[in-house]
């Protein structure tokens, strides 16, 4: 048995934060911190995740420069696909190629009251292109 097998094993997973046996907060195999670099790889391969998912439910979305794909990209990571889904009028304007009716539809959100400097951002970058 390798001792990644092994580890994993003894570990078990959990996907949210918990107190291990000691009280010290914990999250996925035992892990009690993360590196940058780590975080950075996770953020990455969600990313490629989203983006496949984003291409096969939208097929706009692989015409799009690559600044609005960034936002895109930005909005489901921070809220969810089923988040960003519930935007129909951004995406309907997005899917017309109207990105100035885009940017006031996605400026027109509990989204963007709750973050309105990133909201405010993304969708100038959103508008411009």
């Amino acid at each position: 048995m390798t001792s990644l097998k092994f580890i994993l094993e003894e570990e078990g997973f959990r996907s949210k934060p918990y107190l291990d046996s000691l009280g010290i907060q914990t999250i996925g195999h035992g892990l009690t911190y993360i590196t940058e670099s780590e975080s950075e790889h996770i953020v990455q391969n969600r990313i490629y995740e989203i983006i496949k998912q984003l291409e096969y439910d939208y097929n706009w979305f692989k015409g799009l420069s690559e600044n609005r794909k960034t936002v895109i990209i930005s909005m489901v990571y921070q809220l969810g696909l089923n988040g960003f889904s519930k935007f129909k009028k951004m995406i309907k304007a997005i899917e017309n190629n109207d990105f100035s009716t885009a940017k006031k539809e996605g400026l027109d959100s509990l989204w963007a009251k709750q973050t309105p400097q990133r909201a405010n951002k993304q969708m100038d970058m959103l508008e411009i292109g």
